[in-house]
Parts: structure tokens; C-alpha cells; sequence
């Protein structure tokens, strides 16, 4: 096979990613290694390969198989690997949670135990929005008074079970005299897996953002919109303006001596007219997501 080790699938949740880093690293051990030299040992398509690598299309059941062998995986690892491609089709809610907690429970110990954690804080809306709760009082356990200041309003045992969660993970302890203290701990991410939780996070908060316009008064939202034409080549410049005023934003937020409400704030740009070339492209996106 040419590398005389892997890298570490167990550290992957992005099986294409895992694939790429092996792909380099072969051909700094290879200089023959290519998309070619890689079709002719497994009889994948050279082409196709160069899809799936690039991110464009996923390994069809029967290359995935093809790949472990190649690969020389033992069978946990097989199925990890198998457990991936399936992780990363996931479009819907239910399927992403299914199928990571899948992919985890083929993990060692100590990472899955991790993860499985990091994972949980993402998982409610309402998590999130307790912890940063937490900063603007001195809470000491009235559940039932913290689900109300959510909004839109929690049960007295989701935010108990928020609360939990963030004991957990060490963004929140309890003091000597009763109350609930918010820590500048940072969650352990891998940017890999967490696309997936936050794709999932940011699903729900884009409803909560649809919902405002419904419960909130304009005096306490902004909610606008904006239509606008840009080559294509410019797409990145938009988006870097968008993490700029983010950014911006939070440094903003962070300076400030008090707080009383907690605003989530969403950014969102995407197209709603594509180049006439991209049509196709997109349709066959779009077709892939329904039937993974």
C-alpha cells in the first residue's frame, strides 16, 4: 500500500478529509501516487475519485468496501470508516444524531466520552441561550424562573437538564454560596464532527429568528433583508465582510460591563439565482441530499 501507517481514521468525522490526508501523505512517501495510479489498484474511476476527494460526491456502498480493503483497515476500523460515509450523507436532524452517535460508539473510550459531551451542548437551542442566561443574573436554582426568561419559554426541566449539561462540560460551576457561576472554559471541538452539530444548531436558531417576527416587538429585533447581484469571484469577499462585522460584534458584546437580555444574531447569505453552468451541478447536490 505504500504508507507504512495511516493516520489516525479515529481522529476523523470527515471521511473525505481523512481520505485527502492520506492521499498527501502517500504522495509525499510516493511520487507515483495519483488519481490514475489509484484507479488502476482499486478500479474506482479516476474521475470519479477526484469528485469524492474534492468534496463534491460521496463513495458509492460498493467503493467504501473497495476502500477498506486498500486501506487494510481492521474490522472495527472498516466499520468506523463505513460508519463516516453515512455520517456525512446525513441531511436530516434525526439522522445526523443517529448516525453520530453511531460513529462514537466505535471510537476509544476517552474520545467518544469527550465528544459525546461536546455534542450534547449543541444539540437544544435553549443551551446555549441558558448559559449566556446565567451571566446576566445570579442564579441559585429556580428552575421553573429560568425557563421563563427563555424565550420561547422552556419547562423547569429543560433548563435544569441545560444547566446540567453545562456543569458537565465545565462552562458552568456551583459555588459555596449556591449560585451558578459561568466559566471562560472553551468546548474541545473538532472542526470536522462539530459541522454537523452546528449545522443542526443553526437550523433551529434560523426558526427562532422566523418565529421573532411573530413574538417579539420591532423595538427588540432587527430583522432585514438584502438582494443583491455579485460575480461569482466575489463570494469570498462577502463572506469575509460577514465574519468581520461578527466578529466585530462579539468583541463588542464582550466589553460590556452588564447584561440583562441575550440576543442571538444570525448571518445568513446564499444564492437565490445561480450561474446558468451551475444549474446542473446543483440539481445533482440537491438529488444526493434527498437520497442519502
Amino acid at each position: 500500500m505504500g504508507l507504512k501507517q495511516n493516520p489516525d481514521i479515529y481522529k476523523y468525522t470527515d471521511y473525505r478529509a481523512f481520505l485527502r490526508d492520506w492521499f498527501e501523505a502517500y504522495k509525499m512517501d510516493s511520487s507515483y501516487m495519483s488519481y490514475r495510479y489509484l484507479s488502476r489498484r482499486t478500479g474506482v474511476d479516476a474521475g470519479y475519485l477526484a469528485h469524492v476527494f474534492q468534496g463534491n460526491k460521496h463513495l458509492s456502498d460498493k467503493a467504501v468496501k473497495i476502500f477498506a480493503e486498500y486501506l487494510e483497515f481492521d474490522s472495527n476500523a472498516s466499520r468506523y470508516f463505513a460508519a463516516m460515509v453515512l455520517f456525512n450523507k446525513a441531511r436530516r436532524e434525526e439522522d445526523i444524531r443517529d448516525r453520530f452517535n453511531k460513529l462514537m460508539s466505535l471510537r476509544d473510550s476517552d474520545a467518544r466520552i469527550l465528544n459525546q459531551q461536546e455534542y450534547r451542548y449543541w444539540m437544544h437551542w435553549y443551551i446555549p441561550a441558558v448559559r449566556l442566561t446565567l451571566l446576566t443574573e445570579d442564579f441559585t436554582g429556580d428552575f421553573k424562573h429560568l425557563g421563563q426568561r427563555i424565550t420561547p419559554h422552556i419547562t423547569a426541566a429543560q433548563a435544569k437538564e441545560a444547566v446540567q449539561v453545562l456543569l458537565d462540560l465545565g462552562l458552568v460551576v456551583l459555588r459555596d454560596d449556591g449560585v451558578y457561576e459561568v466559566q471562560d472554559a472553551h468546548l474541545s471541538t473538532g472542526d470536522e464532527w462539530t459541522s454537523a452539530a452546528i449545522r443542526e444548531f443553526q437550523s433551529k436558531t434560523l426558526q427562532l429568528a422566523q418565529n421573532s417576527l411573530r413574538n417579539h416587538p420591532p423595538e427588540i429585533r432587527e430583522i432585514a433583508t438584502l438582494s443583491l447581484a455579485v460575480p461569482k469571484e466575489e463570494i469570498a469577499t462577502l463572506q469575509e465582510m460577514m465574519r468581520d462585522f461578527r466578529s466585530k460584534v462579539a468583541k463588542w458584546a464582550v466589553a460590556m460591563d452588564s447584561s440583562d437580555y441575550v440576543m442571538q444574531m444570525n448571518l445568513s447569505c446564499f444564492p437565490i439565482s445561480v450561474f446558468s453552468e451551475d444549474v446542473d451541478a446543483f440539481k445533482k447536490k440537491k438529488k444526493r441530499g434527498k437520497n442519502a
